[in-house]
């Protein structure tokens, strides 16, 4: 599933039955993670006043989720664009 992933093949064209077999896999390894196990989502943003029009302007230098813990599958990164 991973390979699919990483290679540019979108979920929706994966059949779902291998998504459903993937999801009890992905439950039944991680069900013993300790419960100090977390995800956190770190994010950055530029906010300025335009010069011009003075109108508020914002943008996003980063928006990551990373859990200190346990490494996110490349799978994982994929799905939800984590870099």
């Amino acid at each position: 599933m991973d390979r699919l992933i990483k290679a540019g093949v979108c979920p929706s064209e994966i059949p779902r039955k291998w998504l459903e077999e993937r999801v009890r896999y992905d439950v039944e390894t991680t069900s013993n993670a300790p419960a100090t196990t977390r995800v956190v989502q770190v994010a950055m943003e530029a906010v300025w006043v335009d010069d011009e029009d003075r109108s508020l302007q914002r943008q996003t230098l980063f928006n990551e989720l990373c859990n200190p813990e346990v490494s996110i599958s490349d799978g994982a990164r994929a799905i939800h664009n984590i870099s």
